[in-house]
């Protein structure tokens, strides 16, 4: 296929075309975001009509909302930012996304702040009492996103390397029927840990968005798409062109 055909074809492609979508926050949709009166984010909806709606009761913990003329919006598109020196997250609890699933991809474009340093990210499900226990979270430090799958302290792990500054592209696949972990960001490709095989619990899940933990993550962040499945390689070309036609990734 010409590569000049891309922005076409995403242009008229929506994430809710693939099956097994469970989260899609669009910062670039004005209409899914709710601002409270100092123009930060109080909720921000879900798209993927799941109603799986994150959102903030503590003023001092809300994002703010970056419109497209900022100069730090990405390809001239708003973002949430949560490039403070205080934790900034939106939350829902008891969402359920993963129960007895085989496996989960995820999908988000950010640029993290240069200089920082602490392994937070755009994205963090976990169950039980606290966030120890992970399904799957992104850890993203001065140069590298750590994906994991947890029960408890054993991890299941994939690294891929980034770079502070740059707009970011990634997508993380997690396989428990064939025991494979990969992820990418930008196009470079890496595989992790295998996780054991098997299905996640049905234990339930809540969710962190821009946070894991009470760990500050400097970054602006312009869309997460979360599937409760492994896509193919041919799905997963098609969320890349849709997110370079849209966002100007590589």
């Amino acid at each position: 296929m010409n590569g000049s055909h891309i922005p076409l074809l995403a242009s008229r492609f929506s994430p809710r075309n693939i099956s097994g979508l469970q989260l899609w926050l669009d910062a670039t949709d004005g209409a899914s975001i709710t601002l409270d009166g100092s123009g930060n984010v109080s909720q921000w909806n879900d798209k993927s009509d799941n109603g799986r709606n994150v959102a903030q009761s503590i003023s001092g913990d809300r994002p703010a909302y970056l419109t497209g003329s900022d100069a730090n919006s990405i390809n001239g598109r708003p973002v949430l930012s949560s490039d403070f020196a205080v934790v900034k997250r939106l939350v829902l609890l008891n969402t359920n996304m993963l129960n007895n699933k085989t496996g989960a991809t995820l999908f988000s474009v950010f640029r993290q702040v240069a200089g920082s340093a602490v392994a937070s990210g755009p994205f963090n499900c976990y169950y039980g009492s606290n966030n120890t226990d992970r399904r799957f979270t992104t850890q993203v430090s001065s140069n590298n996103v750590a994906v994991r799958k947890s029960a408890g302290t054993a991890d299941s792990t994939v690294t891929t390397t980034i770079t502070n500054g740059v707009v970011t592209r990634l997508w993380a696949r997690l396989n428990l029927g064939t025991a494979v972990f990969d992820a990418n960001v930008n196009g470079v490709a890496t595989t992790g840990t295998s996780p054991a095989a098997g299905t996640y619990s049905s234990d339930g899940d809540s969710i962190q968005i821009l946070c894991q933990g009470n760990q500050v993550w400097r970054a602006y962040t312009g869309e997460i798409l979360f599937y409760d499945r492994p896509l193919s390689g041919s799905e997963i070309t098609l969320i890349e062109n849709y997110f370079r036609s849209k966002w100007g990734t590589p």
